[in-house]
């Protein structure tokens, strides 16, 4: 039997979220540092990379339409604050939603 833990859920797709972030953080540089010239934007990096041989289609496809679905501050509102899910090391510090708090 699984336990359900709603908690580690919610933390287990704050990480997705960040793999992700990262793939459409790296996808332009990668294009740029083979010198392929820049991609028009995030999403289109993909398609150059599969284009070119240097990652699969299967995998292009997904990750486009993921920058499609950026969003522009660190952790969608959806998730708990870090500081709410006890283990995370940072309960009680502050950080809430991905973002440090203001001095």
């Amino acid at each position: 039997m699984v336990r359900r833990d709603a908690a580690g859920a919610k933390i287990a797709i704050f990480y997705l979220f960040l793999a992700i972030q990262e793939c459409i953080d790296l996808a332009p540089h990668w294009v740029a540092d083979a010198g392929w010239g820049p991609a028009d934007d995030a999403a289109s990096a993909f398609d150059e990379l599969a284009d070119r041989g240097a990652i699969v289609r299967d995998l292009a496809d997904p990750l486009r339409a993921d920058a499609g679905l950026r969003w522009p501050c660190l952790a969608p509102p959806a998730l708990p604050a870090l500081s709410e899910v006890e283990g995370t090391g940072v309960e009680g510090s502050g950080v809430e939603h991905g973002r440090l708090p203001r001095a």
